[in-house]
């Protein structure tokens, strides 16, 4: 979707698990959620095999770099290892949703509740 993507992201057409928001032609909000409501095969070699889709992977060590984002919204994807220290950065962001995701270690301390 996204790399054969050369338009503004203004205009990205929304659908009902991704949209971006923009403010004078600035992207203020981000959502990418997954769709993990669906059940997953049973074990493949150990690991389950989700049906539905959702990002995979570590979180972009460079999202930090969205420093005027005001929403974040990753929820239900497949997301694992941690959550970059560097987010300290977004000091613009209001909401972040990370609810449903596979972060393995520990949270970075001005994100603890």
């Amino acid at each position: 979707m996204w790399g054969k993507y050369n338009g503004d992201f203004c205009s990205f057409p929304s659908t009902s698990h991704v949209s971006v928001t923009c403010h004078d032609g600035l992207v203020k909000e981000l959502k990418f959620r997954g769709n993990k409501v669906v059940k997953a095969h049973t074990n493949f070699n150990g690991f389950a095999v989700p049906k539905s889709l959702g990002i995979w992977g570590n979180l972009p060590n460079k999202i930090h770099r969205l420093v005027l984002l005001e929403f974040l919204d990753l929820s239900s994807n497949y997301f694992f290892c941690s959550v970059s220290a560097q987010m300290y950065k977004m000091i613009n962001l209001k909401s972040l949703n990370l609810v449903g995701n596979y972060f393995n270690k520990t949270m970075p301390h001005w994100l603890e509740c």
